[in-house]
């Protein structure tokens, strides 16, 4: 017998997309600079925050959603937001903002000081996610009230 017996898996199969961000929306932000600072949760420039409304609670009435829209459907594994702040609680679903309650969570956590990772347990393969601030946590700015979420850059594996 010629060959081996050995198989060749198909050649159609292409290596799964990397996971890269094409635009950032965000809703329910009481912020009154929100459409200005939105723009730098992906900018690559890790000096200008974007943020929420700073208040006296954690607690929101609505969640603070912010879409990502990748170029590209592709396997999300972890999501990484920088200059972020200790406490509060955030979510991330596989779904987008239109229906950003729906959808699957991917992973959910507390915010980290400094930078927080959000690993997920089960990689789906999506083209939008949000990650919905459900809770604030402290805010490090003096002067304003102890409440608020702060991103400087956000990227997802």
């Amino acid at each position: 017998m010629a060959g081996g017996g050995q198989q060749q898996a198909p050649a159609t199969e292409a290596p799964a997309a990397k996971p890269e961000i094409a635009g950032v929306s965000v809703a329910n932000n009481l912020s009154t600079q929100a459409d200005n600072n939105q723009k730098y949760l992906s900018d690559g420039d890790t000096s200008r925050p974007w943020f929420s409304h700073n208040t006296g609670s954690p607690e929101l009435s609505q969640p603070i959603d912010i879409e990502i829209k990748l170029k590209s459907r592709a396997k999300v594994s972890e999501i990484d937001m920088q200059g972020t702040n200790e406490g509060g609680q955030v979510e991330v679903r596989a779904t987008d903002i239109n229906n950003a309650a729906g959808g699957t969570v991917l992973a959910q956590g507390p915010f980290a000081a400094g930078s927080t990772t959000l690993k997920v347990d089960n990689p789906q393969e999506v083209d939008t996610i949000v990650i919905r601030v459900m809770q604030l946590p402290k805010n490090s700015e003096p002067g304003e009230y102890p409440y608020k979420a702060t991103m400087t850059e956000v990227t997802v594996k």
